[in-house]
């Protein structure tokens, strides 16, 4: 795709309803004082919807060595959060003339769960279609490729077996960006190039609103500490948490996919809760629902898809239903294309 197909003017809509956007950085949160402070002065707050996405946790790698995570981020970012990471995986791609690519996954819960292998489809199809001398490496700490795993296995030995080696148990244990080399408990790999993509946790924002959740010992979980039903912060029912951030829901389940779908459909819930609460309405908890398209071949352009519904159990308690639909098809690729237009018109269009 063109990348003008994913670039919309946030101000118009703005304008339009009746919104102020501001463009600026959160440097910090007073739950006390109901004010948000950011690099464009300070706002007040009645309630406050926190949807800063994920933050890269390097430090899981190199601890505190300021320079390693510098010089990472900047050749070979996740391309997980924006400000131009993603146009620079775009143009690294474009411009490789082959060798080793090596790609992480971080340990779950992280950001799209599907994306790495799907990521990895695409690149694989752009270096064949181009006739590009590239292997890329996927280091997965899982002991196989999950969710919709027999999709992608699929994608991976049909399409690209000379390209795309997938290594499963391959947890980081270090990282030498300088050498280009990575040590994992599968074994040292090499590399001309990579994706590194390490332990993700909830966004700055809410670790600045000191709200992250600690397990049985203590230890940070690294996620907002919140109500798995109501979508607030439970140290502060003022604040909701929407989108990538969130904590756990289920001890069936853990968290929700962290993908675009649920967070829109979450970000719905919210307003609406904090509409009823407004106006003095019962709150009504409510579940999202969830789906990922997944493009695994470029020419002609198939996909996968896997789908989840939620509901409220016997025991009180979010359970989950997962449908994988293996087989790609260019007929789930016209669907993807209707799914993120219906986005795009939800919020971004007028």
């Amino acid at each position: 795709m063109d990348t003008g197909f994913l670039v919309h003017d946030m101000q118009r809509p703005a304008n339009r309803y009746g919104y102020t956007l501001v463009q600026c950085d959160v440097t910090g949160i007073e739950r006390d004082r109901k004010v948000v402070r950011t690099s464009k002065g300070a706002v007040d707050y009645d309630y406050l919807i926190l949807s800063g996405g994920i933050r890269d946790a390097w430090d899981a790698w190199f601890s505190g060595d300021q320079t390693a995570i510098g010089h990472t981020r900047a050749h070979y970012a996740s391309a997980y959060i924006p400000q131009g990471q993603m146009l620079g995986l775009k143009d690294r791609v474009r411009s490789f003339k082959g060798g080793t690519i090596v790609i992480t996954l971080p340990p779950p819960p992280h950001r799209c769960p599907f994306s790495p292998y799907e990521r990895a489809c695409l690149m694989a199809w752009h270096f064949k279609t181009n006739n590009i001398p590239a292997k890329i490496v996927i280091l997965d700490p899982k002991p196989q490729v999950a969710p919709i795993g027999e999709g992608y296995r699929t994608a991976f030995q049909e399409l690209y077996p000379d390209i795309i080696t997938h290594v499963p148990n391959a947890k980081v244990k270090e990282v030498d960006p300088f050498n280009k080399r990575i040590m994992t408990e599968a074994g040292d790999f090499g590399f001309d190039d990579a994706t590194f993509m390490p332990p993700h946790k909830a966004s700055d924002m809410v670790f600045h609103a000191d709200l992250i959740g600690r397990d049985a010992e203590g230890k940070s979980t690294g996620w907002a500490d919140m109500n798995p039903r109501l979508y607030h912060a439970n140290a502060d029912d003022s604040v909701c948490i929407v989108g990538d951030s969130m904590g756990p829901i289920s001890p069936h389940f853990g968290h929700y996919p962290k993908s675009a779908h649920v967070a829109n459909c979450i970000g719905k819930i919210v307003a609406r809760n904090i509409g009823e609460r407004v106006r003095g309405e019962e709150v009504v908890a409510r579940l999202p629902d969830n789906l990922c398209y997944m493009l695994v071949n470029g020419d002609p352009r198939e996909a996968i898809l896997v789908e989840f519904a939620y509901e409220v159990g016997a025991d009180d308690l979010v359970h989950r239903t997962q449908i994988d639909i293996d087989v790609r098809t260019p007929d789930l690729m016209e669907e993807d294309f209707g799914w993120i237009n219906g986005m795009f018109d939800d919020f971004v269009r007028v």
